[in-house]
């Protein structure tokens, strides 16, 4: 039994470096300088030849796989905070950001550098730390934030929308009733439309706001108690809105107690408690 065993053991191994060995030659161009396939004879003769073949064949897994888990870091600014980001269609990062002075910061990497450019100076007050970056279909970006309050317990007073033509920087005032945009999120629908969900922390609701060709409009999609922390707004294939968010407990705005959702059918609002 323990030669039968010897057999089958050194028939095993003589078949693993039958089948790796061209796997091998492909890599490193051996042993024929053509890249011919190997004969039988041929891959039993380079057994001597390659006595770690299986170490080999698994080094550049390995290669790859430390590859992989390295992180690359550089710096794109040295002062700057509440930063939003996207990846373009080619997978290069784009930024925004609050800038020294203060000032609104757009930021994207070309392939070779990083290029910035201030798109808004606020010559009083800047942006609280909800920024939301979208791209539009031809790469152009948009933003959403809030101004602060002065000498108030609301952090946001007014909600604004800024964006690039592919000129010139252009920004809106999309709410100022009460104090918004705390939390806010940004979408650019198929026709190149702003829609942003946003709280509303003086009323204590979600609003929802979108832009056609005679201007905003603002919708409140749901005042059941305090709602509209932490939301986030995506559009469906006929560009109607759904949003997440959460209802806050004791009315304080940091915490959450429930998770909810709501989508637009294009007549009504729908709102789900999921969680």
């Amino acid at each position: 039994m323990s030669e039968l065993l010897r057999k089958l053991y050194l028939a095993v191994i003589l078949f693993t470096w039958l089948v790796a060995i061209p796997i091998v030659s492909v890599r490193g161009q051996e042993p024929s300088s053509g890249n011919v396939p190997l004969s039988v004879e041929q891959r039993i003769h380079q057994v001597g030849r390659f006595p770690r073949l299986p170490a080999a064949v698994q080094a550049p897994r390995s290669a790859t796989a430390a590859s992989l888990k390295k992180w690359q870091t550089e710096v794109v600014d040295d002062q700057g905070y509440g930063v939003s980001m996207v990846l373009d269609a080619a997978g290069q990062p784009h930024l925004a950001y609050v800038g020294v002075g203060p000032r609104l910061v757009y930021a994207y990497y070309d392939g070779t550098t990083w290029q910035k450019e201030t798109a808004v100076a606020w010559p009083e007050r800047g942006a609280r730390r909800r920024l939301s970056l979208v791209l539009d279909a031809a790469g152009r970006p948009h933003v959403s934030y809030c101004f602060p309050a002065v000498q108030t317990i609301y952090e946001c007073e007014d909600l604004v929308y800024t964006y690039f033509d592919g000129m010139a920087w252009h920004t809106e005032v999309v709410d100022s009733e009460g104090h918004v945009g705390l939390y806010n999120s940004l979408r650019i629908d198929s026709h190149g439309r702003p829609h942003i969900g946003y709280y509303d922390q003086y009323n204590k609701v979600l609003k929802y706001a979108y832009r056609d060709n005679t201007g905003w409009h603002i919708q409140i999609v749901d005042s059941t108690g305090d709602v509209g922390n932490y939301v986030s707004l995506a559009l469906d294939t006929n560009d109607l809105p759904h949003l997440s968010y959460c209802s806050n407990p004791s009315s304080y705005y940091r915490y959450c107690d429930d998770l909810k959702y709501a989508f637009y059918d294009g007549t009504t609002w729908h709102i789900q408690t999921v969680d």
